[in-house]
Order: C-alpha cells, then structure tokens, then sequence
C-alpha cells in the first residue's frame, strides 16, 4: 500500500490544465490548484503554516505536520480525540494509521472534526457527505487523479450518494460516517412507535420521499439530531 511517506515529489498543476466537463455549470473551479493528497488540500485550506512556505518547503512540512496530529491524539487527547466522543471502532489507532495511508477515508472523518467541517466529496452528479454533523460545508474532487477544493457549488444540482461508492478514490478504512457515540442504546432496544415518538417530540419528519420512514431510518435520524444539539 502506498504512502505518504513513499509518495515522489509533490506535483502540483493547475485547473488551466483541466478539459471542460458538462458538470462544471454546477460549481466553479477557475485558478483552483491541485494536490496530490488529501492532506495536501486540507493543508493548503486550513493550515496557515503551510500557505507561507516557498514550494520547496512543503514536502517535509506535510510530514512534519502529520506525525504532529497523529502524535496529539495522545499527547492531548482531551482536545484532540476524547473531546469529538467517538465510538469504540473508531479508534485513535486507526486515525493515526490512517493518517499515513494516501486518502484514507478515516483521515476525512478525523479532520472534519478537528478542522471543524462537513467535507462533501463531489464526483461526476453525486455527491457524498462525509460527516452527520452541521458544520460548514467543505467540497472538493477529484480530477485525474488531483485534488481541488470546489466553490459556488450549486448542492441541488447533486444527488447524494452511498459511502460504498468512495472506494474509487479513497482507501476505505472504516466502513461509515458514524463515527460517534450514538445517544440511543443499540436499535433493537427500542419498538418502531418509541422511536416514532422519540422523532416526534425532536420535530423529526416520520417521512421521506412521500413514504414512512423505517425503523432503521427513524433510529439514525434522532441520533443524528441529538449529535447536533
């Protein structure tokens, strides 16, 4: 498996190099630069470090930057892990393995909440929303095989897709976006009408798509609901 470690020098392009696609109506991508990692592009966003340094400088300052994270999931793990109350599966192994890996999807779901985002990964008409919680959006993609930050992005246009379907540009290294502590005890506590009235009381529609939700839908949604209170 390649690493970020293995990885040859950066090459960065720009989106002068890219050829028109029939989805560029729907967002704009004009003078966005391309990273060959996803660590890379969340740097380059959210790291005001790495915006000052000369080129030449970045390749080691992402290495740096990475052994730090993953060494302050322990070294401070009341700011930097314990805090975002996940669950047991997620563990602080996993994000700092994960962290090494090009494009691991576990990175995503960690620096969303560090960064404090909602990454929505857009790919041809779909996209794919990679947190459950409200914070502000943050949308890239994938463009032969770079990746660019996306802006004035008409989401309406996008119908959202399954986790499964990003394994074509991530390594899937855990299998969901639920990631945190749920509130509710394991669904099969729980009767189809408590929940029912669980989403009642939270003003949680008991529909979707002119249809009942489902037992398992109703059960996401209040955890979900009760994550963002």
């Amino acid at each position: 498996m390649e690493t970020l470690f293995d990885r040859p020098n950066k090459d960065k392009t720009f989106c002068s190099s890219i050829k028109p696609s029939k989805y560029e109506q729907s967002y704009s991508k004009n003078d966005t630069e391309l990273f060959s990692t996803l660590i890379e592009l969340f740097l380059s966003r959210y790291d005001p470090t790495y915006s000052l340094l000369d080129d030449k400088e970045k390749e080691l300052y992402i290495l740096q930057k990475i052994a730090s994270i993953s060494s302050e999931i322990d070294e401070k793990s009341d700011t930097r892990y314990t805090n975002f109350n996940y669950c047991k599966k997620f563990k602080s192994s996993l994000i700092q393995t994960g962290l090494q890996i090009n494009d691991s999807i576990s990175s995503v779901l960690y620096l969303n909440d560090l960064y404090k985002i909602t990454t929505v990964v857009i790919q041809g008409s779909t996209k794919y929303t990679t947190s459950p919680k409200n914070y502000k959006k943050y949308y890239i993609t994938k463009n032969k095989g770079k990746w660019m930050e996306i802006t004035n992005i008409d989401q309406d246009k996008f119908s959202e897709g399954s986790f499964d379907e990003l394994g074509s540009m991530f390594v899937l290294d855990y299998p969901n976006i639920h990631i945190h502590q749920p509130f509710l005890k394991p669904i099969q506590n729980y009767k189809a009408d408590e929940l029912v009235e669980m989403a009642t009381e939270l003003n949680i529609s008991l529909t979707l798509d002119g249809k009942k939700k489902i037992k398992k839908q109703l059960y996401n949604d209040i955890n979900i609901c009760k994550l963002n209170l």
